[in-house]
């Protein structure tokens, strides 16, 4: 069973996590960062659900120190009221996600699960992948979110086995694709409206039936839109092109210089993309953007 460690110096917030999450995982505690480096390190956490604000060792010292010592465990973060700043550094530092403390009833258990789905990727093609100098693939998707999962994957496993990214920023592009292809099929082509795409988002993932959705999908003018991803991977970096057919939206309040100030809770996906990927360019239209992540390491000499 997946081991969850949970990092809170607030006893009944652990056990609000571990009730949210119920049983589909194995819970393991620790009350701030210092003492969740030493759990880490005896009981081998699958991921790590870590409160920001904690004596002794925060959570963003943790976090820095968790990219060094186990990169290869995904840490998500839980912010309070008003660290809207805290939470785009987190992901900056190494996050795999984020939840606000006060969306954790709605949020935890959808972000907990995509974070594990991902980790899970299947990478079983690694040693081939390893020879992969160049390669380009094009899919048209359909307005199915069973098709993200396994596109997420296979992107994964080429960057991964590419030296793309390491075991701990696999995860990390995992998250920033999800989001970024979840965004064009539903706020992208079925044009439902943005604050109500995390509703939506967790409804989907419970396949629970959505009269809005299913609405959207069998009108023409919306269900026969299409999402088109582009792919091409070098040995010195990842370009993913995400394209959808819908209206667009005015991206340039996003940029670098104004994320601080944007609502991290209403826009969160946005906020993901950006801290995870080292370049996101939108076209001017808002309907199509260009996902770049880099090498991190130089590639041994052959």
């Amino acid at each position: 069973m997946t081991k969850i460690l949970v990092v809170d110096d607030n006893e009944m917030d652990r056990v609000l996590v571990t009730h949210l999450l119920s049983d589909l995982y194995e819970f393991v505690y620790a009350s701030d960062g210092a003492q969740g480096l030493a759990v880490c390190e005896s009981e081998k956490p699958d991921v790590v659900v870590t409160d920001l604000i904690m004596p002794n060792m925060d959570g963003l010292q943790m976090l820095s120190e968790m990219q060094v010592r186990y990169p290869e465990i995904p840490v998500i973060m839980m912010t309070s009221e008003g660290s809207e700043s805290t939470a785009s550094e987190a992901m900056d530092r190494g996050a795999a996600s984020y939840v606000p403390k006060l969306h954790l009833s709605d949020r935890l258990c959808q972000t907990v699960n995509q974070v594990v789905d991902l980790m899970r990727a299947d990478r079983n093609y690694v040693r081939l992948l390893h020879r992969l100098t160049y390669s380009r693939y094009v899919y048209e998707l359909e307005n199915d979110f069973t098709l993200i999962e396994p596109l997420v994957e296979f992107v994964q496993q080429i960057a991964f086995a590419e030296g793309i990214c390491d075991e701990g920023s696999r995860n990390r592009l995992g998250v920033a694709l999800d989001e970024a292809l979840f965004n064009a099929m539903y706020h992208g082509n079925l044009e439902l409206p943005r604050e109500r795409i995390q509703t939506v988002r967790n409804l989907v993932h419970q396949d629970v039936p959505n009269p809005i959705v299913d609405e959207r999908l069998k009108d023409p003018a919306y269900g026969e839109r299409k999402v088109l991803v582009f792919i091409t991977c070098t040995s010195e970096k990842l370009q993913i092109v995400i394209e959808d057919q819908g209206n667009g939206f005015d991206h340039k309040c996003f940029s670098k210089e104004f994320r601080s100030k944007i609502d991290s809770n209403q826009h969160r996906g946005i906020l993901l993309i950006a801290s995870i990927m080292d370049e996101v360019i939108y076209n001017d239209e808002g309907n199509r953007v260009t996902l770049t992540k880099s090498r991190e390491t130089p590639r041994a000499a052959s």
